[in-house]
Protein backbone atom coordinates (compact mmCIF):
# COMPACT_ATOMS: atom_id res chain seq x y z
CA UNK A 1 0.00 0.00 0.00
CA UNK A 2 1.84 3.64 -0.18
CA UNK A 3 1.75 6.44 1.04
CA UNK A 4 -1.77 7.93 -0.09
CA UNK A 5 -3.33 4.65 1.13
CA UNK A 6 -1.65 4.75 4.19
CA UNK A 7 -2.81 8.01 4.95
CA UNK A 8 -6.73 7.30 4.05
CA UNK A 9 -6.10 4.20 7.15
CA UNK A 10 -4.60 6.75 9.15
CA UNK A 11 -7.64 9.13 8.70
CA UNK A 12 -9.93 6.41 9.23
CA UNK A 13 -8.99 5.57 12.41
CA UNK A 14 -8.37 9.21 13.43
CA UNK A 15 -12.34 9.66 12.52
CA UNK A 16 -13.67 6.87 14.34
CA UNK A 17 -11.62 7.30 17.44
CA UNK A 18 -12.92 11.21 17.69
CA UNK A 19 -16.52 9.29 17.59
CA UNK A 20 -15.72 7.45 20.70
CA UNK A 21 -14.98 8.66 24.30
CA UNK A 22 -11.28 8.68 24.17
CA UNK A 23 -10.11 11.96 25.08
CA UNK A 24 -8.47 14.33 23.02
CA UNK A 25 -4.97 13.30 24.60
CA UNK A 26 -5.56 9.71 23.61
CA UNK A 27 -6.30 10.48 20.58
CA UNK A 28 -3.32 12.99 19.97
CA UNK A 29 -0.81 10.15 21.17
CA UNK A 30 -2.66 7.57 18.57
CA UNK A 31 -1.97 9.62 16.20
CA UNK A 32 1.51 10.80 16.45
CA UNK A 33 2.29 6.96 16.70
CA UNK A 34 0.74 6.27 13.89
CA UNK A 35 2.28 8.84 11.27
CA UNK A 36 5.58 7.69 12.38
CA UNK A 37 4.33 3.77 10.74
CA UNK A 38 3.22 5.90 7.19
CA UNK A 39 6.06 8.78 6.71
CA UNK A 40 9.88 8.24 6.49
CA UNK A 41 10.21 10.27 9.60
CA UNK A 42 12.02 9.19 13.29
CA UNK A 43 9.38 10.74 15.43
CA UNK A 44 6.52 13.12 15.41
CA UNK A 45 5.08 15.78 17.83
CA UNK A 46 1.89 17.61 17.83
CA UNK A 47 0.90 20.69 20.21
CA UNK A 48 -2.08 22.27 20.14
CA UNK A 49 -2.17 25.45 21.12
CA UNK A 50 -5.63 27.73 22.97
CA UNK A 51 -5.62 31.20 21.45
CA UNK A 52 -3.45 33.57 24.07
CA UNK A 53 -2.58 30.77 25.84
CA UNK A 54 0.28 28.18 26.68
CA UNK A 55 0.16 24.94 24.62
CA UNK A 56 -3.07 22.77 25.67
CA UNK A 57 -2.57 19.34 24.83
CA UNK A 58 1.32 18.02 23.46
CA UNK A 59 1.79 14.36 22.04
CA UNK A 60 4.60 12.85 20.85
CA UNK A 61 5.72 9.49 19.57
CA UNK A 62 8.58 8.69 21.95
CA UNK A 63 10.37 10.51 24.64
CA UNK A 64 12.59 12.92 21.90
CA UNK A 65 10.14 14.23 20.54
CA UNK A 66 8.04 15.00 23.34
CA UNK A 67 11.27 16.96 24.73
CA UNK A 68 11.40 18.86 21.31
CA UNK A 69 7.79 19.89 21.40
CA UNK A 70 8.64 20.95 25.12
CA UNK A 71 11.77 22.90 24.16
CA UNK A 72 10.11 24.72 21.59
CA UNK A 73 7.64 25.70 23.73
CA UNK A 74 10.41 26.95 26.45
CA UNK A 75 11.85 28.85 23.99
CA UNK A 76 9.21 30.60 22.33
CA UNK A 77 10.83 29.27 19.26
CA UNK A 78 11.58 26.52 16.43
CA UNK A 79 9.60 25.56 13.37
CA UNK A 80 6.39 24.51 16.10
CA UNK A 81 5.92 28.41 16.62
CA UNK A 82 6.69 29.78 13.56
CA UNK A 83 4.12 27.43 11.57
CA UNK A 84 1.72 28.09 14.00
CA UNK A 85 1.98 31.85 13.64
CA UNK A 86 2.40 32.06 9.58
CA UNK A 87 0.31 29.48 8.97
CA UNK A 88 2.91 27.64 6.64
CA UNK A 89 4.31 24.95 6.63
CA UNK A 90 8.43 24.82 7.73
CA UNK A 91 10.98 22.76 6.13
CA UNK A 92 14.28 22.23 7.79
CA UNK A 93 16.21 19.60 5.91
CA UNK A 94 19.30 19.96 7.65
CA UNK A 95 18.98 22.13 11.30
CA UNK A 96 23.01 22.35 11.37
CA UNK A 97 22.83 24.93 8.60
CA UNK A 98 19.62 26.58 9.17
CA UNK A 99 19.68 29.95 10.70
CA UNK A 100 16.23 31.00 11.66
CA UNK A 101 16.29 29.26 15.02
CA UNK A 102 19.70 30.40 16.47
CA UNK A 103 17.87 28.76 20.18
CA UNK A 104 16.69 26.02 19.13
CA UNK A 105 18.74 24.57 16.38
CA UNK A 106 22.14 24.32 17.95
CA UNK A 107 20.02 22.19 21.32
CA UNK A 108 18.26 20.18 19.32
CA UNK A 109 21.11 19.14 16.87
CA UNK A 110 23.22 18.89 20.13
CA UNK A 111 20.57 15.99 21.54
CA UNK A 112 21.15 13.90 17.92
CA UNK A 113 18.18 16.00 15.78
CA UNK A 114 19.13 16.91 12.51
CA UNK A 115 15.70 17.82 10.32
CA UNK A 116 12.31 19.26 10.90
CA UNK A 117 9.05 19.14 9.01
CA UNK A 118 6.20 20.90 10.54
CA UNK A 119 2.51 21.61 8.86
CA UNK A 120 0.05 24.06 10.66
CA UNK A 121 -3.03 22.52 12.02
CA UNK A 122 -5.05 24.67 10.78
CA UNK A 123 -9.05 25.22 9.61
CA UNK A 124 -9.98 28.18 7.51
CA UNK A 125 -8.81 31.17 9.52
CA UNK A 126 -8.25 29.33 12.67
CA UNK A 127 -4.52 28.19 14.05
CA UNK A 128 -4.79 25.36 16.15
CA UNK A 129 -1.31 24.65 16.59
CA UNK A 130 0.81 22.46 14.66
CA UNK A 131 2.50 18.86 13.49
CA UNK A 132 6.39 18.20 13.46
CA UNK A 133 7.80 15.64 12.02
CA UNK A 134 11.53 15.04 13.16
CA UNK A 135 14.58 12.73 11.62
CA UNK A 136 17.76 12.23 12.82
CA UNK A 137 19.51 12.28 9.64
CA UNK A 138 19.19 14.96 7.39
CA UNK A 139 17.66 15.67 4.10
CA UNK A 140 14.67 16.45 2.44
CA UNK A 141 11.45 14.83 2.55
CA UNK A 142 9.46 13.91 -0.66
CA UNK A 143 6.76 15.91 -1.87
CA UNK A 144 4.51 12.70 -1.71
CA UNK A 145 5.17 12.76 1.77
CA UNK A 146 4.64 16.39 2.45
CA UNK A 147 1.68 16.45 0.82
CA UNK A 148 0.42 13.37 2.86
CA UNK A 149 1.45 15.41 5.86
CA UNK A 150 -0.23 18.58 5.23
CA UNK A 151 -3.45 16.62 4.06
CA UNK A 152 -3.34 14.64 7.62
CA UNK A 153 -2.99 17.99 9.48
CA UNK A 154 -5.22 19.71 7.21
CA UNK A 155 -7.93 16.88 8.07
CA UNK A 156 -6.76 16.51 11.48
CA UNK A 157 -7.41 20.08 12.26
CA UNK A 158 -10.97 20.82 11.17
CA UNK A 159 -11.52 16.84 13.42
CA UNK A 160 -9.89 18.35 16.54
CA UNK A 161 -12.08 21.81 16.50
CA UNK A 162 -15.00 19.78 16.14
CA UNK A 163 -13.82 17.63 19.11
CA UNK A 164 -12.26 20.74 21.04
CA UNK A 165 -15.89 22.44 20.54
CA UNK A 166 -17.74 19.32 21.77
CA UNK A 167 -15.32 18.92 25.20
CA UNK A 168 -15.49 22.95 25.50
CA UNK A 169 -19.73 22.56 25.10
CA UNK A 170 -20.12 19.66 27.38
CA UNK A 171 -17.93 21.44 30.06
CA UNK A 172 -19.69 24.39 29.79
CA UNK A 173 -23.20 22.99 29.90
CA UNK A 174 -22.65 21.14 32.69
CA UNK A 175 -21.02 24.09 34.92
CA UNK A 176 -23.81 26.32 33.90
CA UNK A 177 -26.54 23.96 34.70
CA UNK A 178 -24.99 23.58 38.51
CA UNK A 179 -23.89 27.16 38.62
CA UNK A 180 -25.82 28.92 42.15
CA UNK A 181 -28.05 32.21 40.54
CA UNK A 182 -28.40 33.44 43.90
CA UNK A 183 -26.69 36.72 43.50
CA UNK A 184 -25.69 39.11 40.00
CA UNK A 185 -21.63 37.47 40.08
CA UNK A 186 -22.87 34.47 39.39
CA UNK A 187 -25.78 35.88 37.12
CA UNK A 188 -22.24 37.38 35.21
CA UNK A 189 -20.75 34.48 35.27
CA UNK A 190 -23.68 32.86 33.87
CA UNK A 191 -24.02 35.08 31.06
CA UNK A 192 -20.49 35.12 30.16
CA UNK A 193 -20.71 31.63 29.94
CA UNK A 194 -23.66 31.20 27.90
CA UNK A 195 -21.92 33.44 25.58
CA UNK A 196 -18.26 31.27 25.42
CA UNK A 197 -21.02 28.51 24.45
CA UNK A 198 -23.05 30.19 21.91
CA UNK A 199 -19.33 31.25 20.24
CA UNK A 200 -18.21 27.41 20.22
CA UNK A 201 -21.75 26.63 19.46
CA UNK A 202 -21.22 28.89 15.81
CA UNK A 203 -17.74 27.90 15.17
CA UNK A 204 -18.60 24.18 15.86
CA UNK A 205 -18.71 22.15 11.91
CA UNK A 206 -21.14 19.66 12.63
CA UNK A 207 -24.47 21.19 13.26
CA UNK A 208 -25.20 20.41 17.30
CA UNK A 209 -28.72 20.39 18.45
CA UNK A 210 -29.60 20.05 22.18
CA UNK A 211 -32.79 18.51 23.47
CA UNK A 212 -33.92 18.26 27.12
CA UNK A 213 -34.83 14.66 28.65
CA UNK A 214 -38.97 15.21 27.39
CA UNK A 215 -36.85 15.72 24.01
CA UNK A 216 -37.77 19.15 23.37
CA UNK A 217 -34.85 21.34 21.59
CA UNK A 218 -32.97 23.75 23.82
CA UNK A 219 -30.01 24.70 21.39
CA UNK A 220 -30.29 24.93 17.59
CA UNK A 221 -26.59 26.05 16.21
CA UNK A 222 -25.73 28.09 12.86
CA UNK A 223 -24.46 24.97 11.73
CA UNK A 224 -27.71 23.47 12.33
CA UNK A 225 -29.98 25.99 11.11
CA UNK A 226 -27.81 25.73 7.55
CA UNK A 227 -27.92 22.12 7.46
CA UNK A 228 -31.66 21.64 7.92
CA UNK A 229 -33.00 24.90 7.27
CA UNK A 230 -34.94 26.08 9.87
CA UNK A 231 -34.40 29.47 12.08
CA UNK A 232 -33.17 29.32 15.88
CA UNK A 233 -36.87 30.72 16.54
CA UNK A 234 -38.41 27.93 14.83
CA UNK A 235 -36.63 25.19 16.37
CA UNK A 236 -36.16 26.30 19.83
CA UNK A 237 -38.94 24.16 22.21
CA UNK A 238 -40.55 22.10 19.40
CA UNK A 239 -39.74 18.37 19.47
CA UNK A 240 -37.20 16.97 18.17
CA UNK A 241 -38.22 14.26 16.48
CA UNK A 242 -41.02 16.21 14.34
CA UNK A 243 -38.63 18.55 13.22
CA UNK A 244 -35.90 16.80 11.50
CA UNK A 245 -36.93 12.87 11.36
CA UNK A 246 -39.13 12.27 8.02
CA UNK A 247 -42.67 10.81 8.58
CA UNK A 248 -42.57 6.80 9.18
CA UNK A 249 -41.29 5.03 6.09
CA UNK A 250 -39.62 7.86 4.29
CA UNK A 251 -36.43 6.92 5.52
CA UNK A 252 -36.95 3.62 4.34
CA UNK A 253 -36.25 2.04 7.63
CA UNK A 254 -39.65 3.33 9.48
CA UNK A 255 -38.03 3.85 12.42
CA UNK A 256 -36.50 7.04 12.38
CA UNK A 257 -38.45 8.78 14.72
CA UNK A 258 -37.89 5.80 17.20
CA UNK A 259 -34.25 6.31 16.82
CA UNK A 260 -34.10 10.33 17.40
CA UNK A 261 -36.18 10.03 20.34
CA UNK A 262 -35.41 10.48 24.15
CA UNK A 263 -35.14 6.71 24.55
CA UNK A 264 -33.48 6.15 20.97
CA UNK A 265 -30.50 9.19 22.09
CA UNK A 266 -30.05 7.15 24.89
CA UNK A 267 -29.28 4.20 22.97
CA UNK A 268 -26.48 6.75 20.39
CA UNK A 269 -24.47 8.29 23.14
CA UNK A 270 -20.64 7.28 22.78
CA UNK A 271 -20.84 5.81 18.64
CA UNK A 272 -21.89 7.37 15.41
CA UNK A 273 -24.65 6.18 13.57
CA UNK A 274 -25.99 6.92 9.81
CA UNK A 275 -29.99 8.19 9.69
CA UNK A 276 -31.75 9.56 7.35
CA UNK A 277 -33.05 13.59 8.64
CA UNK A 278 -35.42 15.89 7.09
CA UNK A 279 -34.55 19.86 6.27
CA UNK A 280 -37.18 22.13 6.78
CA UNK A 281 -38.48 22.27 3.38
CA UNK A 282 -39.03 17.88 3.44
CA UNK A 283 -35.89 17.20 1.82
CA UNK A 284 -34.23 13.96 2.84
CA UNK A 285 -30.81 13.51 3.36
CA UNK A 286 -28.09 11.56 4.78
CA UNK A 287 -26.39 12.25 8.38
CA UNK A 288 -24.19 10.94 10.56
CA UNK A 289 -25.39 11.85 14.53
CA UNK A 290 -23.35 11.05 17.86
CA UNK A 291 -24.84 11.98 21.01
CA UNK A 292 -23.61 13.10 24.21
CA UNK A 293 -25.22 13.17 27.65
CA UNK A 294 -25.13 16.15 30.24
CA UNK A 295 -26.89 15.59 33.88
CA UNK A 296 -27.99 18.46 35.51
CA UNK A 297 -29.83 18.46 38.87
CA UNK A 298 -33.66 17.10 38.36
CA UNK A 299 -32.84 17.40 34.49
CA UNK A 300 -30.93 15.37 31.80
CA UNK A 301 -30.06 16.80 28.79
CA UNK A 302 -28.92 15.39 25.35
CA UNK A 303 -26.37 16.82 22.58
CA UNK A 304 -26.41 15.40 19.22
CA UNK A 305 -23.51 16.41 16.56
CA UNK A 306 -25.09 15.66 13.14
CA UNK A 307 -22.78 15.56 9.75
CA UNK A 308 -23.96 15.63 6.58
CA UNK A 309 -23.13 12.75 4.48
CA UNK A 310 -24.15 13.97 1.39
CA UNK A 311 -21.02 14.87 -0.44
CA UNK A 312 -19.45 11.53 1.40
CA UNK A 313 -21.98 9.36 -0.58
CA UNK A 314 -21.32 11.35 -3.60
CA UNK A 315 -17.15 10.66 -3.14
CA UNK A 316 -18.10 6.79 -2.44
CA UNK A 317 -19.56 6.35 -5.59
CA UNK A 318 -16.85 8.10 -7.56
CA UNK A 319 -14.43 5.43 -5.56
CA UNK A 320 -16.63 2.01 -6.27
CA UNK A 321 -16.76 3.92 -9.98
CA UNK A 322 -13.24 4.46 -10.34
CA UNK A 323 -12.94 0.89 -8.83
CA UNK A 324 -15.02 -0.70 -11.52
CA UNK A 325 -12.70 0.79 -14.19
CA UNK A 326 -9.83 -0.44 -12.88
CA UNK A 327 -11.17 -4.06 -12.42
CA UNK A 328 -12.22 -3.66 -16.43
CA UNK A 329 -8.68 -2.40 -17.19
CA UNK A 330 -7.44 -5.01 -15.52
CA UNK A 331 -9.80 -7.44 -16.95
CA UNK A 332 -8.91 -6.71 -20.29
CA UNK A 333 -5.59 -6.63 -19.83
CA UNK A 334 -5.55 -10.19 -18.49
CA UNK A 335 -7.93 -11.56 -21.53
CA UNK A 336 -5.61 -9.28 -23.82
CA UNK A 337 -2.31 -11.71 -22.70
CA UNK A 338 -3.98 -14.78 -22.67
CA UNK A 339 -5.98 -13.91 -26.50
CA UNK A 340 -2.58 -12.92 -27.71
CA UNK A 341 -0.48 -16.02 -26.37
CA UNK A 342 -3.54 -18.15 -27.96
CA UNK A 343 -3.74 -16.73 -31.57
CA UNK A 344 0.06 -16.96 -31.61
CA UNK A 345 -0.19 -20.25 -31.73
CA UNK A 346 -3.20 -20.98 -33.85
CA UNK A 347 -1.56 -18.60 -36.35
CA UNK A 348 0.99 -21.11 -36.54
CA UNK A 349 -0.90 -23.96 -37.14
CA UNK A 350 -2.96 -22.28 -39.71
CA UNK A 351 -0.35 -21.01 -41.23
CA UNK A 352 0.46 -25.10 -41.70
CA UNK A 353 -2.84 -26.05 -42.82
CA UNK A 354 -3.01 -23.28 -45.73
CA UNK A 355 0.25 -24.62 -46.28
CA UNK A 356 -0.85 -28.00 -47.43
CA UNK A 357 -4.13 -26.52 -48.60
CA UNK A 358 -2.24 -24.67 -51.31
CA UNK A 359 -0.02 -27.96 -51.74
CA UNK A 360 -3.09 -29.88 -53.13
CA UNK A 361 -4.43 -27.29 -55.16
CA UNK A 362 -1.70 -27.02 -57.10
CA UNK A 363 -1.55 -30.78 -58.10
CA UNK A 364 -3.38 -31.32 -61.21
CA UNK A 365 -5.20 -34.46 -60.67
CA UNK A 366 -8.08 -33.21 -58.64
CA UNK A 367 -11.45 -33.54 -59.41
CA UNK A 368 -14.07 -31.14 -59.06
CA UNK A 369 -15.42 -31.91 -55.30
CA UNK A 370 -11.81 -32.56 -53.90
CA UNK A 371 -11.19 -29.56 -55.31
CA UNK A 372 -13.96 -27.49 -54.18
CA UNK A 373 -13.01 -29.16 -50.56
CA UNK A 374 -9.30 -27.89 -50.43
CA UNK A 375 -10.88 -24.42 -51.93
CA UNK A 376 -13.06 -24.32 -48.71
CA UNK A 377 -10.08 -25.21 -46.06
CA UNK A 378 -8.40 -22.78 -47.90
CA UNK A 379 -11.17 -19.86 -47.34
CA UNK A 380 -12.07 -20.82 -43.44
CA UNK A 381 -8.28 -20.93 -42.60
CA UNK A 382 -8.14 -17.63 -44.38
CA UNK A 383 -11.12 -16.28 -42.13
CA UNK A 384 -9.52 -17.61 -39.18
CA UNK A 385 -6.35 -15.86 -39.88
CA UNK A 386 -8.01 -13.01 -40.15
CA UNK A 387 -9.68 -13.16 -36.69
CA UNK A 388 -6.05 -14.10 -35.18
CA UNK A 389 -4.70 -10.94 -36.63
CA UNK A 390 -8.05 -9.08 -34.80
CA UNK A 391 -6.58 -11.08 -31.46
CA UNK A 392 -3.08 -10.43 -31.63
CA UNK A 393 -3.90 -6.08 -32.34
CA UNK A 394 -6.02 -6.64 -29.31
CA UNK A 395 -2.58 -8.25 -27.30
CA UNK A 396 -0.63 -5.51 -28.60
CA UNK A 397 1.35 -8.16 -30.42
CA UNK A 398 1.75 -6.42 -33.51
CA UNK A 399 4.59 -4.64 -34.69
CA UNK A 400 3.70 -1.13 -33.81
CA UNK A 401 5.26 1.84 -35.21
CA UNK A 402 4.40 5.15 -33.19
CA UNK A 403 4.64 8.26 -35.04
CA UNK A 404 3.18 11.69 -35.00
CA UNK A 405 0.22 11.42 -37.21
CA UNK A 406 -2.39 14.08 -38.05
CA UNK A 407 -5.75 12.83 -37.26
CA UNK A 408 -8.03 15.18 -39.44
CA UNK A 409 -5.34 13.76 -42.28
CA UNK A 410 -6.08 10.16 -42.02
CA UNK A 411 -9.78 10.87 -41.93
CA UNK A 412 -9.57 12.71 -45.00
CA UNK A 413 -7.21 9.06 -46.46
CA UNK A 414 -10.10 7.01 -45.12
CA UNK A 415 -13.03 9.13 -45.88
CA UNK A 416 -13.73 7.23 -49.18
CA UNK A 417 -13.71 3.52 -47.87
CA UNK A 418 -15.78 4.51 -45.52
CA UNK A 419 -18.38 6.12 -47.56
CA UNK A 420 -18.47 3.28 -49.66
CA UNK A 421 -18.42 0.93 -46.88
CA UNK A 422 -21.88 2.39 -44.87
CA UNK A 423 -24.47 2.35 -47.68
CA UNK A 424 -26.41 4.94 -49.40
CA UNK A 425 -28.76 4.71 -45.90
CA UNK A 426 -26.32 6.23 -43.82
CA UNK A 427 -25.14 9.76 -44.18
CA UNK A 428 -21.35 10.04 -42.78
CA UNK A 429 -20.54 14.29 -41.52
CA UNK A 430 -17.23 15.21 -40.79
CA UNK A 431 -15.96 18.22 -37.80
CA UNK A 432 -12.67 18.29 -38.29
CA UNK A 433 -10.94 21.03 -35.45
CA UNK A 434 -8.70 23.59 -37.79
CA UNK A 435 -5.30 23.83 -36.18
CA UNK A 436 -5.66 20.01 -34.63
CA UNK A 437 -2.08 19.38 -32.92
CA UNK A 438 -0.08 15.88 -33.68
CA UNK A 439 -0.84 12.98 -31.89
CA UNK A 440 1.72 9.77 -31.16
CA UNK A 441 -0.02 6.79 -32.82
CA UNK A 442 0.46 3.98 -35.15
CA UNK A 443 -1.16 5.60 -38.27
CA UNK A 444 -2.23 2.10 -39.76
CA UNK A 445 -4.04 1.29 -36.29
CA UNK A 446 -5.88 4.64 -36.01
CA UNK A 447 -7.23 3.81 -39.75
CA UNK A 448 -8.59 0.73 -38.16
CA UNK A 449 -9.83 2.47 -35.23
CA UNK A 450 -11.91 4.93 -37.16
CA UNK A 451 -12.74 2.27 -39.68
CA UNK A 452 -14.51 -0.25 -36.73
CA UNK A 453 -15.83 2.80 -35.24
CA UNK A 454 -17.85 4.02 -38.37
CA UNK A 455 -19.30 0.27 -39.12
CA UNK A 456 -20.26 -0.66 -36.15
CA UNK A 457 -22.09 2.79 -35.78
CA UNK A 458 -23.64 1.53 -39.15
CA UNK A 459 -24.36 -1.77 -37.85
CA UNK A 460 -26.11 0.13 -34.88
CA UNK A 461 -28.85 1.64 -37.66
CA UNK A 462 -30.20 -1.00 -39.66
CA UNK A 463 -32.99 1.75 -41.15
CA UNK A 464 -30.82 4.35 -41.76
CA UNK A 465 -29.34 7.41 -39.74
CA UNK A 466 -26.11 9.47 -39.39
CA UNK A 467 -22.59 8.59 -38.63
CA UNK A 468 -20.42 12.25 -37.12
CA UNK A 469 -17.11 12.05 -36.86
CA UNK A 470 -15.57 15.26 -35.01
CA UNK A 471 -11.84 15.87 -33.90
CA UNK A 472 -11.25 18.44 -31.19
CA UNK A 473 -8.92 19.56 -28.82
CA UNK A 474 -9.20 18.39 -24.98
CA UNK A 475 -8.02 19.57 -21.82
CA UNK A 476 -8.03 17.07 -19.23
CA UNK A 477 -7.94 17.76 -15.83
CA UNK A 478 -7.12 16.25 -12.54
CA UNK A 479 -10.72 15.26 -12.02
CA UNK A 480 -11.06 13.23 -15.49
CA UNK A 481 -7.39 12.16 -14.28
CA UNK A 482 -8.65 10.73 -11.11
CA UNK A 483 -11.68 8.62 -13.24
CA UNK A 484 -8.91 7.41 -15.56
CA UNK A 485 -5.74 6.27 -13.61
CA UNK A 486 -3.48 5.68 -16.71
CA UNK A 487 -4.49 9.26 -18.18
CA UNK A 488 -1.67 11.94 -17.71
CA UNK A 489 -3.58 15.43 -17.62
CA UNK A 490 -2.84 17.87 -20.00
CA UNK A 491 -3.82 19.04 -23.78
CA UNK A 492 -5.04 15.66 -25.58
CA UNK A 493 -6.85 15.14 -29.32
CA UNK A 494 -10.29 13.67 -29.01
CA UNK A 495 -11.97 12.17 -32.08
CA UNK A 496 -15.45 10.81 -30.99
CA UNK A 497 -17.53 8.90 -33.25
CA UNK A 498 -21.46 8.88 -32.95
CA UNK A 499 -24.60 7.52 -34.22
CA UNK A 500 -28.07 7.99 -34.19
CA UNK A 501 -28.62 3.93 -33.67
CA UNK A 502 -30.50 2.05 -31.46
CA UNK A 503 -28.21 2.39 -28.95
CA UNK A 504 -27.06 -0.02 -25.82
CA UNK A 505 -28.45 0.16 -22.36
CA UNK A 506 -26.52 0.66 -19.29
CA UNK A 507 -25.54 -3.24 -18.77
CA UNK A 508 -25.11 -3.48 -22.66
CA UNK A 509 -23.00 -0.24 -22.38
CA UNK A 510 -20.64 -1.42 -19.39
CA UNK A 511 -19.56 -4.83 -21.17
CA UNK A 512 -19.09 -3.04 -24.71
CA UNK A 513 -15.24 -3.07 -24.35
CA UNK A 514 -14.95 -6.89 -23.61
CA UNK A 515 -13.71 -9.29 -25.84
CA UNK A 516 -16.32 -11.21 -27.76
CA UNK A 517 -19.46 -9.56 -26.51
CA UNK A 518 -21.84 -7.96 -28.85
CA UNK A 519 -24.85 -7.10 -29.20
CA UNK A 520 -25.40 -7.95 -33.15
CA UNK A 521 -27.08 -11.42 -33.99
CA UNK A 522 -25.66 -14.51 -33.93
CA UNK A 523 -23.01 -14.67 -36.58
CA UNK A 524 -22.91 -11.24 -37.19
CA UNK A 525 -19.80 -10.00 -35.74
CA UNK A 526 -16.53 -11.60 -33.31
CA UNK A 527 -17.41 -9.20 -30.85
CA UNK A 528 -13.64 -7.89 -30.97
CA UNK A 529 -14.73 -4.21 -32.83
CA UNK A 530 -14.38 -1.81 -29.99
CA UNK A 531 -11.76 -4.14 -27.70
CA UNK A 532 -9.23 -3.83 -30.52
CA UNK A 533 -9.80 -0.21 -30.78
CA UNK A 534 -9.59 0.27 -26.96
CA UNK A 535 -6.42 -1.60 -27.25
CA UNK A 536 -5.05 0.53 -29.78
CA UNK A 537 -5.96 3.55 -28.09
CA UNK A 538 -4.80 2.96 -24.63
CA UNK A 539 -1.48 1.75 -26.30
CA UNK A 540 -1.02 4.96 -27.47
CA UNK A 541 -0.96 6.15 -23.96
CA UNK A 542 -4.99 7.45 -24.84
CA UNK A 543 -8.36 6.60 -23.39
CA UNK A 544 -11.68 5.48 -24.46
CA UNK A 545 -15.12 6.29 -23.44
CA UNK A 546 -18.42 5.12 -24.31
CA UNK A 547 -21.61 6.97 -24.11
CA UNK A 548 -24.65 5.73 -25.37
CA UNK A 549 -28.81 5.70 -24.53
CA UNK A 550 -30.97 3.32 -25.40
CA UNK A 551 -33.23 4.57 -29.00
CA UNK A 552 -30.85 7.69 -28.86
CA UNK A 553 -27.87 6.56 -29.87
CA UNK A 554 -23.61 5.93 -28.97
CA UNK A 555 -20.78 8.18 -28.98
CA UNK A 556 -17.41 6.82 -28.75
CA UNK A 557 -14.69 8.94 -27.45
CA UNK A 558 -11.22 8.34 -28.25
CA UNK A 559 -8.66 11.08 -26.22
CA UNK A 560 -4.90 10.89 -27.74
CA UNK A 561 -2.32 12.56 -25.88
CA UNK A 562 -0.39 15.38 -27.96
CA UNK A 563 3.25 14.60 -29.52
CA UNK A 564 5.87 16.60 -28.13
CA UNK A 565 7.49 18.53 -30.05
CA UNK A 566 10.75 16.63 -30.13
CA UNK A 567 9.05 14.00 -31.11
CA UNK A 568 7.36 15.92 -34.42
CA UNK A 569 9.42 16.11 -37.33
CA UNK A 570 8.08 17.10 -41.15
CA UNK A 571 5.64 14.00 -42.63
CA UNK A 572 5.78 13.48 -46.20
CA UNK A 573 2.43 11.85 -47.69
CA UNK A 574 1.84 8.65 -46.20
CA UNK A 575 -0.44 5.72 -48.13
CA UNK A 576 -3.79 4.89 -47.48
CA UNK A 577 -3.46 1.54 -44.99
CA UNK A 578 -6.77 1.06 -43.84
CA UNK A 579 -7.59 -2.34 -42.90
CA UNK A 580 -10.21 -4.65 -42.95
CA UNK A 581 -12.29 -3.95 -39.87
CA UNK A 582 -12.99 -6.16 -36.63
CA UNK A 583 -16.17 -6.87 -36.74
Amino acid sequence: MGVDGQLLTVLGEFARMLGTDFEVQQILDHLTQRIVDVLPITAAGVTLIAPGARPRYVAASNGSALRFEQLQTELDEGPCRLAHRSGKAVSVPDLREEGRFPRFGPQAVAEGLLAVFTFPLRHGTEQLGALDLYRTTAGPLDAEAMTAAQTLADVAAAYLLNAWARVELEEMAERARKSALHDDEAVDALRASEARKASILDSALDAVIMTDQLGKVVEFSSAAQRTFGFTQAEALGRDLGDLIVPPNGQDGSGEGRARISVAGLSKLIGQRTEVTAMRADGSLFPAEVSVSAVDAPGARFFTGFFRELTEKTAADGERRALEERLHQTERLESLGQLAGGVAHDFNNLLTVILGYASMILETGDLDGSARANAEEIISASARAARLTQQLLTFAHREPIRHEPVDLNAIIADVHSLLTCSIGEHVKLVVNPAPGLPLVLADRGQTEQVLVNLVLNARDAMPDGGTVTITTEVAELGDAFARQHPKVTPGTHVQLSVSDTGTGMSLAEAAHALDPFYTTKPKGAGSGLGLSIVYGIVTDAGGVLEVRSEVGIGTMIRSYFPVADASQVAPLGPRPNRARAPAR
